[in-house]
């Protein structure tokens, strides 16, 4: 049965998704010949890794042997996530990737230390988030972790892939009501945690209601800081049809506690707004014929026809 036809005689509800997925990759940088790189590199200049690939993306590590340009950091070693080239699909509307990188020293028994956490950061391209004084020099140099003048660092790189996409549709029998155009449905999938900080949003894709283009906008972490502890959800126009309602438009919110989200039990859960479109249309009405025959101080109306008159 073909699409059109089981959508027969019902209402067709559209459906997007935005789907997030995180992933974890760890990457392991060797350092051979550290107090030769301490001993050639200026404070400020660093080494970078070979690139590697975490959650679709290419990533490097840089490495500062002799810390930053600035004098608090120049007795430390500095290393940072450097984002080579995004991939498809950022986690974030206006294209920035969300990782979160965490760096640990490696023993010679590939055993990891206790990590730094650098947090979750929106990497753009060639930008770098990390530690300026991840370790002391001097810390290092008497530690288990530099062995025949070499160390290894390790970065456990967590990185939220969001994608959106077109959902399945929903026919809805015709005895609901009919004053509500297309009605979309947006969920959210995720396989543990969101990182997205306060203020962030992602977007579904775009439908169709009352002949406009539309989108859900997500704010997992509430809009701003007032709501920090709510899900926002807006609605956007994202392109006017030929017939507006009004001269500016409005959108409206609809916030959500996160912890009612958690006692459900599931990391799964979906909002669905309902559009209620207004078309305004101005149009040319049918031509009024005026009499010169009848009394031109009385409005007549014959045959469905409008004579109007005036004078006496």
């Amino acid at each position: 049965m073909s699409l059109a036809a089981a959508a027969a005689g019902r209402i067709v509800r559209t459906a997007s998704a935005i789907v997030s997925r995180p992933s974890t990759t760890s990457h392991v940088l060797r350092v051979d010949g550290y107090s030769h790189l301490v001993g050639v590199l200026q404070p400020g200049e660093h080494v970078d890794s070979c690139v590697f690939d975490a959650g679709g993306h290419s990533w490097r590590l840089q490495l500062y042997p002799n810390g930053s340009n600035d004098q608090t950091n120049r007795s430390h070693i500095g290393v940072f996530l450097q984002l080579a080239a995004a991939g498809g699909h950022p986690s974030d509307g206006d294209g920035r990737v969300r990782a979160r990188p965490r760096f640990s020293l490696v023993d010679v028994a590939g055993k990891p230390a206790p990590s730094r956490d650098a947090g979750v950061h929106g990497f753009y391209h060639g930008h770098y988030w990390g530690f300026k004084d991840f370790i002391a020099r001097e810390e290092l140099e008497r530690s288990e972790y530099l062995r025949d003048d070499c160390f290894a660092i390790q970065c456990d790189v967590d990185v939220t892939t969001v994608r959106k996409c077109h959902d399945h549709p929903v026919f809805i029998s015709q005895n609901i009501s009919e004053n509500h155009s297309t009605l979309p449905a947006m969920s959210l999938a995720a396989a543990g945690r969101i990182v997205r900080r306060n203020g962030e949003h992602v977007d579904s894709c775009v439908f169709d209601a009352g002949g406009h283009s539309w989108r859900l906008q997500l704010y997992p972490n509430g809009k701003n800081k007032k709501h920090r502890d709510h899900i926002g959800v807006f609605l956007q126009l994202a392109a006017a049809g030929g017939h507006p309602s009004d001269s500016d438009g409005h959108g409206s919110a609809w916030l959500m506690s996160p912890a009612r989200r958690r006692r459900r039990g599931t990391p799964e859960f979906m909002v669905q707004c309902e559009v209620d479109v207004t078309a305004v249309r101005k149009c040319h009405d049918h031509p009024v014929f005026i009499s010169q025959n009848i009394s031109e101080n009385r409005v007549a109306a014959e045959n469905g026809i409008v004579a109007l008159g005036g004078g006496g």
